[in-house]
């Protein structure tokens, strides 16, 4: 069972450090991003640019339609594809701004597949009834956001249901509805 914990400033000193003249694209890193949808683009210009801003060396884009061009349209250093096979990356992120119950068996299909590599994902919202069992590294997402404030009360504890067993002993801290719980592995 991974251990779970609040994740600090100095943790991410200790990670990540300014690139000098030697880096390039890829020894500062390739991100994955499978996020976004016809009814949520945001979530992908979103993520995608926290992964430039964040020092990203290479950003991937998997998805089409109103998402992909939202992503071009705000950064369009992006690589674009519509499928992620293939695709070598460092790490992805997945399930911002998506439905699970809209997903089809190829998207599914695939975001198992990530789910069940050997490279850490960040799962968040849509993506999260698919993290029990995987294989890859795992960091997942358990706070709500502005947008999902209306919904939070209702929607939030069955993803955290899903969630928690993952988690063994962890804390769940929301910042704008201002609970924090505490749940201990049955």
């Amino acid at each position: 069972m991974p251990d779970a914990r609040e994740w600090s400033r100095e943790d991410t000193a200790r990670l990540v450090r300014v690139p000098g003249p030697e880096d390039d694209k890829y020894s500062r890193g390739v991100v994955g991003l499978r996020t976004g949808s016809p009814a949520y683009p945001g979530a992908a210009v979103l993520g995608v640019e926290a992964a430039w801003r964040s020092g990203a060396g290479f950003v991937r884009y998997i998805g089409e339609g109103r998402a992909a061009d939202a992503v071009i349209a705000r950064r369009p250093e992006t690589v674009v594809s519509a499928h992620a096979a293939g695709a070598r990356v460092g790490a992805w992120v997945i399930g911002s701004g998506t439905d699970a119950a809209s997903r089809s068996p190829e998207a599914e299909q695939e975001l198992r597949a990530l789910l069940d590599g050997s490279v850490p994902v960040v799962v968040d919202a849509g993506a999260l009834d698919l993290a029990p069992g995987r294989r890859a590294p795992l960091l997942l997402m358990t706070l709500c956001t502005p947008g999902t404030l209306p919904s939070a009360r209702s929607t939030r504890p069955a993803q955290l249901a899903q969630v928690m067993p993952l988690m063994g002993r962890s804390k769940v801290v929301d910042p704008f509805m201002g609970q924090s719980s505490r749940r201990s592995r049955p």
